[in-house]
């Protein structure tokens, strides 16, 4: 009987734990600071485990979105057409106490890493 209930508190203990773990389902505010102006855009994600998929609609077009999040970091990446090329876009962020990523963004073959925060959106 005694064992029976200690079996029952770690299950209920790893239930409560599992419950509380940070999630990036849903929809998120991506706000970037490009050099002489901000962009703000929205992506929404769905997660299954640490895998990350969805769409993000940004001023150049929407885009399907693949990454992956590990309850603290996370990274994603899309690409979008622009005239005359494609250019795909990585995140990697942290998502700090409060709930908000900070990261940067960079684009491959371009030296510059864009500063970005992100936030849930209802």
């Amino acid at each position: 009987k005694l064992l029976l209930s200690a079996l029952v508190l770690v299950c209920a203990s790893v239930s409560a734990h599992a419950a509380g773990s940070p999630t990036f389902n849903g929809k998120w505010k991506i706000n970037l600071n490009l050099p002489g102006h901000d962009s703000a855009f929205y992506c929404t994600f769905t997660q299954n485990n640490q895998v990350l998929g969805g769409n993000c609609a940004t001023e150049a077009g929407n885009a399907n979105a693949n990454g992956k999040f590990d309850g603290r970091n996370v990274s994603w990446s899309y690409t979008v057409k622009v005239p005359g090329q494609s250019i795909t876009a990585n995140y990697n962020g942290t998502l700090d106490a409060s709930g908000k990523v900070s990261g940067t963004m960079s684009v491959p073959g371009m030296p510059t890493r864009i500063p970005f925060t992100a936030i849930p959106s209802k």
